[in-house]
């Protein structure tokens, strides 16, 4: 378990600074992860984007902060 757990960190690392990246399913290495960002409102400095396996349905979450513009 600490394996699988240290792997989502490294996937969300590296989503985190790109969301367009191809990374594998951290449990068991299937088809690359897919992304949703969930953007809670306008006043929200945080967004949550999920990381999430079509093929066995593992997800995981980001808590990230909005880049200012």
């Amino acid at each position: 378990m600490k394996e699988v757990n240290e792997r989502w960190k490294e996937a969300g690392i590296a989503l985190a600074g790109n969301p367009d990246l191809e990374i594998p399913c951290p449990v068991f290495g299937y088809e690359n992860l897919k992304i949703r960002d969930i953007i809670p409102g306008s006043e929200s400095e945080m967004f949550e984007r999920r990381m999430y396996c079509p093929d066995c349905h593992a997800v995981n979450y980001l808590l990230m902060k909005k880049k200012s513009r």
